[in-house]
């Protein structure tokens, strides 16, 4: 799977780089978005991935932004947006995963919400 190869979804926040994790989030939108093409419009599929690359847009506008730059305060900014960026795409990798009884790989267990009571 193409998203657990991606390491800005799992790996340790405070190895994050800044320009490698932006570049792993266009490439994870850009895949999304090819493999958005041939899914029908009204499966669970096709809106988690929708969702998953609305969450990469709206990554990338933040830390696109004139505040960005280098530092503690970028540092905060990145990891902060990091963290909802892998909340969402744990919730809807976690309903793709029931919706279509899949395996999760286990590089993205880290994001998926808890298992409920």
């Amino acid at each position: 799977m193409h998203l657990a190869q991606q390491q800005a979804l799992w790996d340790p926040y405070d190895i994050a780089i800044g320009a490698f994790v932006a570049q792993s989030v266009v490439d994870v939108r850009e895949r999304l978005g090819l493999d958005l093409k041939d899914l029908p419009t009204d499966s669970v599929l096709q809106e988690g991935l929708r969702a998953m690359q609305a969450a990469c847009r709206m990554f990338l506008e933040e830390n696109q932004s004139p505040r960005s730059g280098y530092g503690p305060p970028y540092e905060a900014q990145l990891h902060s947006t990091l963290g909802e960026l892998r909340a969402l795409f744990g919730i809807h990798i976690a309903r793709i995963a029931c919706a279509y009884d899949l395996e999760v790989d286990s590089h993205l267990e880290g994001i998926l919400p808890p298992e409920p009571d």
